[in-house]
């Protein structure tokens, strides 16, 4: 992999605090096409609006579990979930957040997110 590959990818993980698979697979593959999504991400993810990071992890943790109940989304809401608590989010907000999708996407969403709260809550306790 190039130094512009790596560069990318490091930006990623410090941007974000991850990066998938599946975005280092398009890095390499197409660098220029990754490049210009990661670019419509970015300003969605982390620009500077009304709404606070911790509220966008909230946002993004209900809106994944709805879309995605199945075992594919545990890496993203849990990623998400992360980012929640390292702005400031409490335990009691994100659980408030997994309950709320019981209504639109069903027991699987919220059981999703449960499944995925309680893995990372576990991780940090771990962690110390």
């Amino acid at each position: 992999m190039g130094s512009e590959e790596e560069e990318l990818i490091r930006q990623i993980k410090a941007t974000r605090g991850w990066i998938l698979p599946e975005q280092e697979f398009m890095v390499r593959r197409d660098i220029e096409f990754f490049r210009r999504h990661n670019e419509k991400v970015d300003h969605f993810m982390n620009r500077d609006g009304a709404l606070s990071r911790k509220v966008l992890e909230l946002l993004y943790i209900v809106a994944l579990c709805v879309r995605l109940p199945a075992g594919e989304t545990q890496t993203y809401v849990k990623n998400h979930i992360r980012q929640a608590f390292e702005h400031g989010a409490t335990e009691r907000e994100i659980l408030e957040a997994v309950e709320l999708t019981i209504f639109p996407g069903g027991s699987p969403s919220m059981n999703a997110g449960i499944k995925a709260l309680s893995e990372v809550i576990e991780e940090r306790e771990k962690a110390g």
